[in-house]
């Protein structure tokens, strides 16, 4: 084989080789699309699955704060009831002190 001949087989190969890489860019630009849009519909259910439980983690702190509420006015009727029956006891215990 002469040099020529070499550089022309080479020079087919090589355009064969393009050809084939042509004609698969399609195939792979759609392969890669859909690929692209697998994942965006995943990310999108990721986003709507972590939306919904921020709102349910929203109603149950409300839930919560409207437990804490109550239990602190519960608290602060409680502590006014003994400070009240602890007045009625210091000032039995002063009338009892003063009368001899």
């Amino acid at each position: 084989m002469s040099g020529d001949q070499v550089e022309t087989n080479e020079r087919v190969a090589e355009g064969a080789i393009s050809k084939r890489i042509h004609q698969a860019i399609p195939y792979l630009l759609a392969i890669i699309s859909f690929l692209l849009v697998r994942s965006l519909a995943d990310i999108e259910r990721s986003q709507a699955t972590q939306a919904e439980a921020q709102v349910k983690q929203s109603e149950q702190l409300a839930v919560v704060s409207s437990d804490v509420r109550v239990l602190s006015t519960r608290i602060d009727y409680s502590v006014l009831e003994s400070i009240k029956e602890m007045k009625k006891r210091l000032d039995r215990l002063e009338q009892a002190v003063k009368t001899p």
